[in-house]
């Protein structure tokens, strides 16, 4: 006859069902950090990203007025008011952040008045050229217009202007 073992039972183990409150506190805390940072990362108003975002919507304003001068076959200009920072070109208009320290150079034909850059894009697809800087801190983002073929272009830099 085949002799069975009784199950070990041992008085010092108990079973344990659930968590402590000291692992339940760990957790949310883990998960607090988690939640900070990542808030950090994402947040679209936070230094470079704001910086990135304000020469995204340039960068698209001048790509507008450069297709719409190619497409209607007539030179069509972008303007940016250093002084109300606004800016307009392409059908669009846009203003630039209070915080953001603004700067650059373009054509003076194309500028109305004092304190206005501007850059006119022919038909051909060349412009006038030009160049907007935003400065946030120590980061600063520079939107070109190459006078040649038109080309807009982003460069970052984490020095000052």
């Amino acid at each position: 006859m085949p002799m069975s073992t009784p199950p070990e039972t041992n008085a010092s183990h108990t079973a344990q069902n659930g968590f402590s409150l000291i692992e339940l506190l760990i957790a949310l805390a883990i998960a607090a950090a988690m939640i900070a940072i990542a808030a950090a990362t994402f947040s679209p108003a936070s230094g470079k990203s704001a910086l990135r975002l304000e020469a995204r919507a340039l960068t698209t304003a001048l790509r507008a007025t450069r297709t719409e001068a190619i497409a209607s076959g007539a030179a069509a200009d972008f303007t940016i008011d250093l002084e109300a920072r606004r800016f307009e070109g392409g059908g669009r208009r846009g203003a630039v952040n209070k915080t953001i320290r603004i700067d650059g150079e373009g054509a003076e034909s194309v500028s109305a008045a004092d304190g206005v850059i501007g850059v006119r894009f022919y038909p051909n697809g060349s412009s006038s050229g030009g160049r907007v800087r935003l400065k946030d801190g120590l980061f600063s983002v520079s939107v070109t217009a190459d006078w040649m073929t038109g080309r807009v272009t982003i460069s970052e830099s984490d020095d000052a202007f």
